[in-house]
């Protein structure tokens, strides 16, 4: 089955999934580990940033594995988390660095709605 589920995926897709869990990891090894270590840092890290980007983070991997098996929620998930983070980042726009971050991520979440577009047929 698995075998099956990666040739019908591409490599495109792959490549794209692949992304998807890097950036993943990255946000959970720079948060988790950098911000835990650092107490003084936490201490002036606000409680609702913090409560935000685990819950965040949470729904991150469970829409990760939603598309790795095929389920059209785990998409929709995706596009939720995209149009909140996009929603929140726009409310606190304050650098041109934001405006750049708002318009790689969407550039790439365009490209990955692409990418499962095309193989929509596959998702239950």
């Amino acid at each position: 089955m698995a075998e099956q589920s990666r040739k019908k995926r591409g490599i495109f897709l792959t490549t794209m999934i692949s992304f998807h869990l890097l950036g993943f990891i990255g946000i959970v090894y720079i948060f988790f580990f950098f911000l835990f270590n650092n107490l003084i840092a936490l201490e002036n890290f606000p409680i609702v940033n913090t409560i935000y980007i685990v819950v965040i983070t949470l729904a991150s991997a469970l829409s990760l594995y939603g598309v790795l098996t095929w389920k059209k929620w785990g998409f929709n998930l995706f596009l939720f988390i995209y149009t909140i983070n996009l929603i929140i980042q726009f409310a606190l726009l304050n650098s041109y660095f934001q405006l750049v971050i708002i318009f790689w991520s969407t550039f790439s979440t365009l490209i990955y709605l692409w990418a499962i577009h095309r193989k929509w047929a596959y998702f239950e």
